[in-house]
Formats: structure tokens, C-alpha cells, sequence
């Protein structure tokens, strides 16, 4: 079963319809990584979870 946090980055990729390519890019792993951690294969670091928040609120503010 995957984690909340492996739940939570395929949802907002495929909910922004951005690759995998693009949204590893956007906060600095892989994608090979960036698979990993969606199919439970590999832990989030603490670094891309700052980096996921930053763009999170980076998108929110574009859309206000």
C-alpha cells in the first residue's frame, strides 16, 4: 500500500498533467527517483518535501 506521501506527489503531478520528467525537475530528484517514491520503493527525503512545499504554494499564489 503506498504511503500518504507517495499518494499525495502522483496526485498533484497527474492532477497539474505534468510528467514525471517535469515534476521530479521541479523539486530536484529524478525521475527515476521520483518513480521510486510514488510506487513505495524509496522514502521522500526531507529536502524534496521543502522543495514539494515551495512549489505547492508556489501554484497556489499563481492562481490567486
Amino acid at each position: 500500500m503506498a504511503t500518504d506521501i507517495a499518494k499525495f506527489l502522483r496526485k498533484i503531478r497527474i492532477d497539474s498533467d505534468e510528467s514525471l520528467g517535469d515534476m521530479a525537475d521541479k523539486i530536484g530528484l529524478s525521475a527515476a527517483y521520483l518513480s521510486a517514491i510514488e510506487n513505495d520503493k524509496r522514502t521522500a527525503p526531507e529536502d524534496m518535501k521543502e522543495n514539494l512545499i515551495s512549489l505547492i504554494i508556489n501554484r497556489i499564489t499563481v492562481l490567486q
